[in-house]
């Protein structure tokens, strides 16, 4: 027993932030797993930032009177992020989002990941994602699974995490700046490019896990797809560009994404069946057209999707 104390003596204190909009049936399940970490409970606090949800947060959240409650008024989970990053009182800041549900060493292995090396500036740790039937899962549970959240192939490929479960140190903050609160999605890709471009390593920690379930219905899909749209056209600055160009390009991706979405079938060993590979077919090129159509609506000056 005495071991496990010592063992525990240089661990960093961590601020735990997460973000929350009108979303907290699942924040209960997620503060839940946080209250079981095997991470010493002294050692960790944990920050919710109400993003202005419709019902009020200290009410919905009053069986957890050990987390810090804080409100941003700005529309936005980087700015929410922001918000918690400001109040921080830890080294090392973890977050992840609410309506995960991280594992009971979530806290203890994310830190471990981060501290094996100074040269390590970002610990992306694993997103298992669920369905609601395990057995069979829609196809909008799959389109959502195989397309959202691949944390792996994001550092791998990108040098990039996703901040459903992402560690790094609070210092980053200060020397690289804030999340970019102008953007509605991709804002924790850009600041983990930003720590690489520093000369830190994005790695990957497949032993701190968290569960993310997958969308179930369309109009769930369908609003995600519209926020990552709306971040890349950000991103790109895609307003200061010509918009009549911008526009004949984007109608000629009107055409179907046949060939494209074909390929795509045939890559998912899920689909076990003709029928479910069709209409895996039907939600792709849906999602071709959804995406299409919000680029055009941000060129002709809509607002991005929160």
């Amino acid at each position: 027993m005495n071991e496990h104390i010592v063992e525990y003596k240089s661990y960093p204190f961590v601020s735990v932030i997460i973000p929350v909009f009108n979303d907290f049936e699942r924040l209960c399940l997620c503060l839940k797993s946080l209250e079981r970490q095997s991470y010493p409970k002294e050692l960790y606090e944990v920050i919710v930032v109400d993003n202005k949800s419709v019902k009020d947060p200290s009410k919905e959240l009053k069986d957890f009177s050990w987390i810090h409650l804080l409100i941003e008024e700005k529309p936005g989970s980087y700015a929410a992020r922001n918000r918690g990053i400001n109040s921080a009182k830890g080294d090392i800041v973890a977050f992840t989002d609410s309506d995960c549900i991280p594992c009971d060493s979530w806290l203890q292995n994310g830190v471990q990941s981060l501290l094996k090396s100074p040269k390590y500036g970002v610990a992306a740790g694993k997103i298992e994602i669920f369905f609601k039937n395990s057995q069979r899962p829609n196809l909008v549970e799959i389109y959502d699974s195989v397309t959202f959240l691949q944390q792996e192939k994001y550092v791998q490929k990108y040098n990039s995490a996703a901040t459903a479960n992402l560690f790094t140190h609070r210092k980053f903050f200060d020397e690289l700046g804030f999340f970019d609160d102008t953007l509605k999605s991709g804002g924790d890709g850009e600041w983990s490019k930003r720590v690489s471009n520093a000369g830190y390593l994005v790695i990957y920690a497949e032993d701190s896990s968290v569960m993310h379930p997958a969308r179930y219905m369309f109009k769930d899909l369908r609003r995600k797809i519209a926020r990552v749209t709306g971040g890349f056209h950000t991103m790109e600055n895609q307003y200061s560009r010509n918009k009549i160009l911008l526009l004949l390009k984007l109608l000629l991706q009107l055409r179907p994404p046949l060939r494209s979405g074909y390929k795509k079938t045939q890559e998912q060993d899920i689909l076990n069946s003709f029928a479910h590979k069709v209409s895996f077919l039907l939600i792709f090129s849906l999602v071709h057209y959804v995406t299409v159509l919000e680029k055009i609506r941000l060129v002709l000056g809509g607002e991005t999707v929160r």
